[in-house]
């Protein structure tokens, strides 16, 4: 168990160093995931995000009769975890206030949906949150965003894992593009469900099928590989990662991945 744990920790540090030199992408550490913001929009009116190195564009939409459900009753009760001291309520009673006026006057905001999910998950008011980003997700049913922060919610605050496979893989088919999606995935099937499936390296497979070559998906498998004493699969792969280093003119990358296939007999 100590070897296992050794080799593990070792794994996740190489991991952040490659992922701290591929400078753009996203790299969520594995022991700081539950401490991690979830990805939420910027306040102003042409809000933008930044996603694995990719630009989004919130929408707002006026017409939101038009939508199959309800608007979400804004005068919601607070409901806070009995862990959240009583200075942190207060600031955050501020907070989800400002933001509910907001949407009492534009109801068809995006960017304030997300905000209110992440205010009221950051209060332990988890049906509240998943509420928001339900409902944000209709008002853009071509973001995958919503659905993906509802998943990480059920992955490592409720624990409910088949509602996080559940609402990944809708993210996944709204947005296939979106890298950390796949990675969130192979998250949770390698530390927490279906752990004796191939499935944390099939959705890595999966997302190199849709987007061929990504650095970042060839380094988790590579890495994924490794801790399985899989020695072929992830030399293919660290091999692989390498040449996209050379094509992106990554040279420190490309030796430090050189480097780990030498340390470990790869």
């Amino acid at each position: 168990m100590q070897k296992q744990t050794k080799t593990t920790v070792i794994s996740l540090t190489f991991s952040a160093l490659i992922i701290f030199l591929l400078g753009s992408y996203v790299y969520k550490d594995f022991f700081l995931k539950e401490d991690s913001e979830d990805i939420v929009s910027l306040e102003t009116e042409s809000a933008n995000e930044i996603v694995d190195g990719s630009q989004l564009e919130f929408e707002y939409i006026d017409d939101v009769a038009s939508l199959s459900v309800p608007i979400p009753d804004l005068d919601r009760g607070f409901v806070f975890d009995e862990s959240i001291p009583s200075e942190l309520r207060l600031r955050s009673i501020s907070s989800l206030e400002e933001i509910i006026n907001r949407l009492k006057n534009k109801p068809g905001s995006f960017n304030d949906w997300l905000d209110l999910a992440s205010n009221r998950k950051l209060i332990g008011d988890f049906e509240g949150a998943v509420e928001a980003w339900e409902y944000a997700s209709l008002l853009d049913p071509s973001n995958a965003i919503p659905l993906s922060n509802i998943g990480n919610l059920y992955h490592y605050y409720t624990k409910d894992y088949k509602k996080a496979e559940e609402y990944f893989l809708k993210a996944l088919e709204r947005d296939p593009k979106m890298i950390f999606i796949y990675t969130n995935l192979h998250e949770l099937y390698k530390y927490s469900y279906k752990q004796e499936t191939n499935k944390a390296a099939d959705i890595l497979i999966k997302g190199l099928e849709v987007n061929q070559d990504d650095i970042s998906l060839l380094v988790n498998l590579a890495n994924y590989y490794k801790e399985k004493s899989d020695s072929k699969n992830a030399t293919i792969y660290y091999e692989k990662a390498s040449e996209q280093a050379i094509l992106i003119n990554d040279m420190n990358l490309y030796f430090e991945l050189q480097k780990e296939i030498s340390l470990f007999g790869l």
